[in-house]
Parts: structure tokens; C-alpha cells; sequence
């Protein structure tokens, strides 16, 4: 009896990890795109996945800020410095 015995509708194929011989339904497509097996699957680590974007919280208490006060050009005289 062979190892791979013939299995209507499911192919032999390779593990890209390891290169061993699997039946293409006992293969995986991992998370970089390979077809590998379950001893050879990689879990993707947290700190390689997008972070959640942020929440833009309104301030407390806000207020507008107060009207630019301008000096007129003749308000100040030399005296007055």
C-alpha cells in the first residue's frame, strides 16, 4: 500500500516550509501567502498587524480662543514708550 493512497478530487501537493508531501486539503495558506502544513504554520505576531486608528475625543470644557486685539498704527505716540 502506497502513503498516499488516490483520494477522489484532492491533489498531492508540497509544504513550502518543509517540502514535505501533503494532500492539498491537509495544506494551509498562512498569512505571507505559503501553503504549509500544521507543524510548519507561523501564527502572525500582534505587533506586525495595523494598529486600530484613534479616536478623536473632544476636548472638556473647550472654548474659543478670544478675539486678536491689534494696535492701531497712530494708538502709540514716542511719549508713550
Amino acid at each position: 500500500m502506497t502513503r498516499f493512497p488516490y483520494r477522489p478530487g484532492d491533489a498531492k501537493a508540497l509544504c513550502d516550509r518543509c517540502g514535505r508531501q501533503y494532500y492539498l486539503s491537509q495544506l494551509t495558506q498562512e498569512y505571507t501567502g505559503l501553503m504549509v502544513d500544521e507543524g510548519c504554520l507561523d501564527e502572525q505576531h500582534p505587533q506586525e498587524l495595523a494598529p486600530p486608528p484613534r479616536v478623536e475625543r473632544p476636548l472638556v470644557n473647550a472654548r474659543p480662543s478670544p478675539p486678536d486685539n491689534f494696535i492701531e498704527e497712530m494708538s502709540v505716540s514716542r511719549d508713550d514708550l
